[in-house]
């Protein structure tokens, strides 16, 4: 999972947040995360979902 999370924070120029959580048994494992901090990292997230658009609520949520 990390070398694609990797892939996406380089096209959008952002860095990659790592949390840990547990699961039901209890075994910790990593959980990764993008963060676009800057107005000019949102370009390339619009110009995708606009050729790739999100379906239900999230879908709904970006338009607003």
């Amino acid at each position: 999972m990390l070398p694609i999370m990797e892939t996406i924070a380089q096209f959008l120029m952002c860095n990659i947040l790592t949390y840990k959580k547990s699961n039901l048994k209890q075994e910790l494992r990593d959980l990764y995360s993008v963060s676009v901090t800057r107005i000019d990292q949102l370009r390339p997230l619009i110009v995708y979902f606009n050729k790739y658009p999100l379906l239900g609520i999230k879908g709904k949520d970006l338009k607003d």
